[in-house]
C-alpha cells in the first residue's frame, strides 16, 4: 500500500515521524517536497518565480495523490486553529475525494475552517497522530 502524508510545512518533523512508522510497518510512504520556498516571495520579492515553483509543486502533489492508495493529513493544532488543514492539504483532499481514495486525518478539525463543510463531506477517517499509526492505520489496512 502507498500512502501520501501531508501537513503544513511547519509540521515537517511530524510528517517524518509518520513516514518512519509507516515504512517500519511495510507501507510505502510518500511526502511532498518539504523545502520552504517562501523566501523567494518574501525576501527577494520575486512573485513570478515563487508562483511558478508553487504551480509545479501543486501539480506534483496532485500526481502523488493519484499515485498513492490513500491520503493521510496530519492536521494537528496549528496557527491557533484546532485540527488545522491548510490550503494545500485541502487541495489534496479534494483530489483524493475525486479519485475515490480513502482520506485519513489525525484528529477532528475546526468548524472555523472556511472549507470545513467540504472536508466533512469527504468523510475522512480519524486515525490519530503519527505515533498511533502503527495501531490505527494498520488495523484499517487489514
Amino acid at each position: 500500500m502507498k500512502v501520501l502524508i501531508h501537513a503544513s510545512l511547519d509540521l515537517v518533523e511530524r510528517m517524518l515521524v509518520a513516514e518512519k512508522i509507516l515504512r517500519q510497518n511495510g507501507i510505502m510512504p510518500f511526502l511532498p517536497d518539504t523545502y520552504r520556498y517562501q523566501h523567494i516571495r518574501d525576501e527577494y520579492h520575486d512573485l513570478e518565480t515563487f508562483n511558478r515553483i508553487k504551480n509545479k509543486l501543486s501539480l506534483e502533489n496532485m500526481r502523488l495523490v493519484e499515485k498513492c492508495d490513500a491520503l493521510y493529513v496530519i492536521n494537528e493544532d496549528h496557527r491557533n486553529i484546532k485540527g488545522y488543514i491548510g490550503g494545500n492539504s485541502f487541495l489534496e483532499m479534494c483530489i483524493a475525494f475525486y479519485l475515490s481514495k480513502p482520506i485519513f486525518i489525525a484528529q477532528e478539525f475546526s468548524s472555523e475552517l472556511p472549507y470545513s463543510e467540504e472536508v466533512l463531506s469527504f468523510q475522512p477517517t480519524i486515525i490519530g497522530s503519527p505515533e498511533q499509526l502503527n495501531i490505527n492505520f494498520l488495523q484499517w489496512n487489514q
